[in-house]
């Protein structure tokens, strides 16, 4: 599932936000959008759904200009996961599923035996089948994030759109809900997601797109473009990475101190980094 960004500018009135910025997924993948707050990465989201128009330059979906496109026909090509969602109702987890099928029938109709066979489907795929008659309000922040990636998928949607998807997680569920999306683009789906931590990059991208400024600070594969210059570039601070375990990748912090032990014989120690 492709998706191509070309040439982008958007402002607010007067205020510059998005300075061309250029960049392609070609193929199922995750695309991490790697940066510090107030840099753009929730306007860029906001133009590739189709929410701001007034933009210059072009987005396209599967070869389709998506300001061109009705919102219908822009569902069944994108879908969007927020941070989090509290419903003013107590829906069960079945009814929100569906809720990702509305483009797929008329507003006069309701959910029928397509639909819940699409909402079943997601369901199963992430793993949470069991919990469809349980109250959304009652699961737990990992499940309730899975909740809505399912109701994305139920969407029929090949490009995910995911905003900072584990910003209000435990570090446990952080790692379980990345390891469902990670599984996902091997399934053919392109997901791309805005997140604070460099860990997740490091861990689970496939390619990041670094932002400062409002523009491209860094494009590539992690082990490309990641490395301690660019994150003190972003954030400010002294970080180094070292390879540990066999060549994951770990990120140190200023005053961080590895355990006794910790690394194995015949693995590189971590550097150590003043502040």
């Amino acid at each position: 599932m492709s998706i191509q960004v070309d040439r982008l500018h958007f402002s607010y009135r007067s205020k510059q936000v998005l300075t061309d910025i250029t960049f392609s997924v070609e193929e199922p993948s995750l695309l991490c959008l790697l940066g510090p707050n107030g840099v753009g990465k929730s306007t860029l989201f906001r133009c590739m759904l189709g929410l701001l128009t007034g933009y210059s330059g072009s987005i396209t979906a599967e070869g389709h200009h998506i300001r061109k496109l009705a919102p219908a026909q822009l569902a069944r090509l994108v879908a969007y996961v927020p941070q989090s969602h509290s419903p003013a109702f107590s829906y069960s987890v079945q009814d929100m599923v569906l809720m990702g099928t509305a483009s797929h029938f008329s507003l006069m109709s309701s959910p029928g035996r397509k639909e819940r066979g699409l909402a079943d489907e997601a369901m199963e795929r992430l793993g949470i089948l069991h919990l469809r008659e349980r109250s959304f309000l009652e699961l737990s922040g990992g499940e309730r994030q899975l909740v809505l990636i399912a109701r994305a998928l139920a969407q029929q949607a090949r490009i995910l759109f995911m905003d900072e998807p584990t910003a209000n997680l435990d570090y446990g569920n952080q790692l379980r809900v990345l390891q469902r999306v990670k599984e996902l683009t091997r399934g053919g789906y392109t997901v791309i997601q805005s997140t604070h931590n460099p860990d997740q990059v490091l861990l689970f991208a496939d390619r990041v797109l670094a932002m400062k400024d409002g523009r491209v600070f860094a494009w590539g594969t992690p082990g490309e473009v990641m490395n301690g210059e660019l994150l003190k570039e972003l954030y400010g601070v002294d970080i180094a990475l070292e390879q540990l375990y066999g060549g994951a990748v770990s990120v140190c912090i200023p005053g961080f101190a590895v355990p006794a032990g910790a690394v194995g014989d015949g693995k590189r120690k971590l550097a150590g980094v003043s502040g």
